[in-house]
């Protein structure tokens, strides 16, 4: 890319929830050129980046991410501005109760919208974000980054672990 070494100022990484082989690619990867580089280390949750790529909204968003085994990882955050707050921290839940934890207006992303879509079809008030914001961007994450990394919210590789909302077995 023409960069340099001293280009870098910081490396941000999404540390979960989600699938625990990426997960652990995407830390130790991060941990390592953050070592190497001897720069700060910006961890950003995974949800909240999603719910970042939805900003300005009047309404909750709620991100669902498939845990399998019929289980669903829930979020809930308000994104009126540019940054989004936890309204409530994310949790692994079987999906059938997902629906009783819905508070319209709400809207839904999340990659967890293409296995249980059919959760929130039709339910007055609870609308879905377009496909292309339902992942999770990089973008989203370096924004979220960046605010982190001024307000001195880094980790050092030592210390930095994915968050599992899931049991090791």
């Amino acid at each position: 890319t023409g960069k340099r070494r001293a280009d870098l100022g910081a490396v941000a990484v999404s540390v979960g929830p989600g699938n625990f082989t990426g997960l652990r690619i995407g830390v130790a990867t991060a941990k390592t050129l953050a070592w190497s580089l001897g720069c700060p280390l910006v961890p950003v949750p995974t949800m909240e980046a999603l719910a970042a790529q939805l900003p300005r909204q009047a309404q909750s968003i709620g991100v669902v991410m498939d845990a399998k085994r019929n289980e669903v990882f829930w979020g809930l955050f308000r994104c009126p501005q540019d940054l989004p707050k936890v309204v409530a921290a994310p949790v692994r839940l079987p999906a059938a109760d997902l629906p009783s934890r819905l508070r319209p207006p709400l809207l839904v992303t999340g990659p967890g919208l293409l296995a249980y879509a059919e959760l929130f079809q039709g339910l007055p008030g609870v609308s879905l974000a377009p496909p292309e914001r339902r992942s999770p961007r990089a973008s989203a994450v370096a924004r979220l980054a960046a605010r982190r990394l001024q307000e001195g919210k880094t980790a050092g590789p030592e210390q930095l672990v994915p968050t599992y909302l899931r049991p090791a077995l």
